[in-house]
């Protein structure tokens, strides 16, 4: 059936109507269903007036702005005006810009004072944090230049009840119960301070970063250290007395100084008595230098180096002082006026007497007894007598006295040797040994008559005798000064012994 055109009429029939092409001028009335397969195009339409239900199978387009999916989803790009009041179940993470001035997130009344859980509800923020029992901070706090107040023995308490910080409303504490209490400064800076103050703008303790620690009284320096020690400004008191800061240390009678862990040491002063006490066993030492000087113990006192006194200062010895050494300023002098004056050893060593540490008199304990004259030995006592190293010297015009001397050195091979007597004239015999120093077998010994004749040329006679110790050691002896020259000639050193045993008049210096 075809319609071409249908002017107010109504199409009844009990089966269905197919419709190639309908145009309608003015109002369609659709009791049934209407299934368009094709195209449904709008032009010019106002308004879409449906009662019941528009179902769209593939989603329904609004030009280019708007889609309504068919999964219920409402995609558009424009700009959507309204209270909102309709919108539930929005995700607000799905809102990828804009704002949302009064999106409704979550059950419950969002405001100034409210925030948002994480259950999708709002909280109103609780600021009583006295009835919170358990608060925490997730970062700093900022007081914003106000106060934290705290009630009288309140405590702020540090670790695991370690340190507490309060105030009585009488005190302020600060109480620390494990390990050391460290006030510092971690500034890199080094004229940073430490400064304590008993009353406002007083310093009364001063800690200067690489400086010295400075304490006062009522906001006046009274000590300080310094790289060297400690300087006092001022008098400092021990007792009763004071230290000067001139340098003189006053104590009072029977205070003391005491020194070590035992008080081993002390120094002080009890009527009119001073006193240096050290613990038994001990010593006391006076060094110079790290040097000992001096030093007392059970035993005595003991010097170590030199005892210096003024010119005509005395040491005095005994019960009345009677012996006294000392110097004048010109002459050292041992003064005794009891008994007599010994000088002994009890060792087995020896007494000396130098003059410019040069030998005098040598005394040998068991031994001889030694006269010296310019360092040079001249006579000394043996077990059977006298002897004299060089000579006796006695007065012209005297009896004569038998003088022997013996001399004696090594000599190289071709080399020469002179051994002569003090100034005299008599006469007598002198002998001559040479004894080769490698092989003592070539030894040779011989004597010849000997005339001395003063400060002169000797007369030395002919050979006397001469003995080999198994082959000849060959030598040379001629008149000399006051002696005789020896040449040695035996191919090799030897050593060389002049024996003179004369009888003369010895002349004296």
């Amino acid at each position: 059936m075809a319609l071409t055109k249908v002017t107010g009429q109504v199409i009844k029939n009990t089966t269905d109507v197919t419709v190639g092409v309908l145009t309608v001028t003015n109002t369609l009335a659709v009791g049934g269903t209407v299934s368009i397969g094709g195209t449904l195009t709008y032009e010019d339409v106002t308004n879409v007036d449906a009662v019941g239900l528009i179902t769209a199978r593939n989603g329904i387009v609004v030009g280019s702005g708007i889609t309504l999916s068919k999964d219920g989803d409402v995609f558009f790009t424009g700009i959507a005006t309204g209270n909102g009041s309709g919108l539930t179940a929005l995700n607000a993470s799905n809102i990828g810009s804009g704002t949302v001035p009064t999106a409704r997130l979550g059950s419950g009344t969002a405001s100034s004072s409210t925030f948002l859980r994480g259950d999708s509800t709002f909280q109103t923020v609780n600021t009583d944090l006295v009835s919170d029992t358990s608060p925490q901070l997730g970062g700093d706090l900022a007081s914003n230049s106000n106060d934290i107040l705290m009630a009288a023995n309140d405590r702020i308490v540090f670790g695991t009840d370690k340190l507490r910080v309060k105030h009585t409303d009488s005190n302020a504490d600060i109480e620390n119960t494990t390990g050391n209490i460290v006030i510092k400064n971690d500034s890199s800076s080094t004229s940073e301070q430490i400064i304590l103050q008993a009353k406002g703008g007083e310093d009364s303790i001063k800690a200067i970063a690489d400086g010295a620690v400075e304490l006062y009284h009522n906001d006046s320096k009274k000590f300080e250290t310094t790289s060297a020690g400690v300087t006092v400004t001022g008098h400092l008191t021990v007792g009763t007395a004071t230290l000067y800061s001139t340098g003189n240390l006053l104590l009072g009678d029977s205070d003391e100084i005491r020194f070590g862990d035992g008080e081993d040491l002390k120094i002080y002063h009890s009527g009119g008595t001073n006193y240096c006490d050290i613990a038994s066993g001990q010593q006391l030492y006076f060094r110079v230098a790290g040097s000992n000087k001096f030093y007392v113990q059970s035993g005595g006192a003991q010097f170590v180096g030199s005892l210096y006194g003024d010119d005509s200062n005395k040491i005095e010895l005994g019960s009345s002082q009677d012996l006294k050494l000392y110097h004048n300023g010109t002459d050292s002098y041992i003064d005794n006026a009891t008994g007599n004056l010994a000088i002994r050893t009890t060792g087995a060593t020896h007494i000396s007497l130098k003059t410019n540490d040069e030998n005098a008199i040598y005394c040998g304990a068991n031994g001889a007894v030694q006269l010296y004259y310019d360092n040079s030995l001249k006579a000394q006592t043996t077990s059977t007598g006298m002897q004299t190293v060089e000579a006796v010297k006695m007065k012209y015009g005297s009896n004569g006295v038998n003088l022997k001397q013996v001399f004696e050195q090594g000599v190289g091979n071709t080399a020469t040797c002179t051994a002569t007597v003090p100034d005299c004239v008599g006469g007598g015999t002198v002998t001559v040994t040479v004894m080769h120093n490698g092989n003592t077998s070539i030894t040779t010994t011989k004597m010849f008559s000997f005339m001395a004749r003063g400060n002169s040329t000797a007369n030395l006679g002919s050979e006397i005798f001469s003995i080999n110790h198994l082959s000849n050691a060959s030598f040379n002896v001629s008149a000399a000064t006051l002696g005789v020259t020896v040449q040695n000639n035996s191919g090799a050193h030897a050593k060389v012994r002049v024996t003179f045993d004369i009888t003369a008049n010895i002349a004296v210096d």
